[in-house]
């Protein structure tokens, strides 16, 4: 079995869920309305339980290669689910807004 992860800080855990969160299905429709989409059990388990709780997740873990990772990550796969999420459409409203033309 492999070992369970848990950030050790607000840092640590936020570019966790850059990596695996914010890419992840699970999460997309809770990104798009966080009012009325329903979020990754996984996620809300992590922030809420401490890693010797048996409501852990179980998925949060170290990798083969001894990396931080999430075993339930299912991948954004078509452009569709990546407008769910707000990728593609990121990078129109920055440029609609100026952001990219700063230099």
């Amino acid at each position: 079995m492999a070992e369970p992860y848990r950030p050790s800080n607000g840092t640590e855990g936020m570019y966790f869920e850059a990596e695996w969160c914010d890419k992840c299905e699970k999460d997309v429709w809770y990104r798009k309305d966080p009012d009325r989409g329903t979020g990754c059990i996984i996620l809300a388990n992590a922030l809420a339980f401490d890693i010797g709780d048996s409501e852990y997740p179980k998925e949060w873990v170290y990798n083969l290669y001894n990396k931080p990772s999430c075993s339930a990550f299912t991948p954004l796969k078509t452009r569709e689910e990546k407008e769910k999420a707000g990728f593609v459409n990121m990078q129109k409203r920055l440029e609609r807004a100026g952001q990219l033309r700063l230099f």
